[in-house]
């Protein structure tokens, strides 16, 4: 199915670039050789014309082409077409356009590439180059599940990262740092922060600031499970 999607995208493309480059070449010189009209108009006029010209391009060189040979392209003014036919075109015309743009946005969508959103994923975690100095580090911060945990900091002190380096997937739904102060009861809980997300296995670190280094603890936690696992890291700021 993508493969079929991005081959009638890419057909898509093609043919509505080519009607871009024909465009072009008519808005240079050609367009009045078989339609008087578009003599002496202005750059607007042009830039309006041009989304339905790189649809109808095989039609505007068959004008162009039929005006070469001396035959006129276009209908005779002393015998317009009637409106009957008109309203005819135009209603073959719309609907055609009504079905074939919701099946092009379908296809679109469908020939994306399918990829799993994980924490691994994210630029925020993986892309933070780490800082040069490991404050504290432990190799087992969460008892029971391959969790290290470090804090890092600049050689002088003024930026920290909570770097998380996971080994396994952990059991949870939507696993989620957070730092939560040394303070009690409701004080406690309206000041936990944040942090991001942890899950799937992998190495990912988050800014903190300086004074989640010294104090409080670290959680990793899903809302939809309500389950907690428990860290406790202090490190000397």
């Amino acid at each position: 199915m993508e493969t079929l999607a991005g081959l009638i995208l890419a057909v898509a493309g093609v043919y509505l670039l080519v009607g871009l480059l024909v465009a072009i070449g008519l808005h240079a010189g050609k367009l009045p050789r078989f339609d008087t009209g578009t003599e002496k108009t202005g750059l607007f006029f042009h830039i309006l014309i041009t989304p339905g010209m790189m649809v109808f391009w095989p039609f505007l060189l068959r004008n162009l082409a039929k005006a070469k040979r001396n035959a006129n392209p276009l209908p005779d003014p002393d015998r317009p077409v009637p409106a009957a036919r008109l309203r005819s075109r135009h209603g073959i015309l719309i609907s055609t356009i009504s079905v074939l743009v919701p099946i092009l946005c379908a296809l679109a969508i469908a020939s994306r590439p399918r990829q799993a959103v994980n924490s691994s994923t994210l630029p925020v975690s993986i892309q933070t180059r780490p800082l040069a100095r490991v404050v504290e580090e432990r190799l087992n911060a969460f008892p029971g599940f391959d969790i290290a945990t470090r804090i890092r900091s600049d050689r002088y002190r003024w930026n920290f990262q909570l770097e998380l380096e996971v080994g396994e997937s952990l059991p949870l739904a939507q696993p989620m740092v957070y730092w939560v102060p040394d303070q009690p009861g409701e004080m406690n809980r309206s000041m936990s922060q944040f942090i991001g997300p942890v899950e799937g296995p992998g190495l990912r670190r988050f800014a903190i600031p300086r004074r989640m280094v010294s104090d409080g603890h670290f959680y990793i936690l899903s809302l939809n499970d309500r389950a907690v696992l428990n860290e406790r890291l202090k490190g000397d700021a």
